[in-house]
């Protein structure tokens, strides 16, 4: 997913996925979650465009990928399969 000259990497194995965000090639943020902590993947609208966000206990993680609705809905529903599959 990239925003501007920013990109997020977004990577899922069966325990854990990770997100890591890298500007210029340079990463400035790496965060790691449980799968079994996901409590929902949801769609937070910024205009025309749409994020997604994953809701853990203790926080919500904001994926800042600014897609078309459809996209996004895509996305959420591929994640959701992946979490609710692992």
């Amino acid at each position: 997913l990239m925003y501007g000259r920013q990109k997020t990497y977004l990577t899922c194995n069966r325990n854990s996925f990770n997100i890591q965000r890298k500007l210029f090639n340079f990463i400035y943020r790496n965060q790691q979650e449980l799968i079994d902590n996901v409590r929902g993947v949801f769609i937070q609208q910024h205009g025309n465009l749409f994020d997604v966000n994953i809701r853990t206990p203790s926080k919500t993680v904001k994926l800042h990928s600014l897609l078309k609705e459809d996209e996004c809905l895509w996305l959420v529903q591929e994640l959701q399969e992946w979490f609710n599959n692992k």
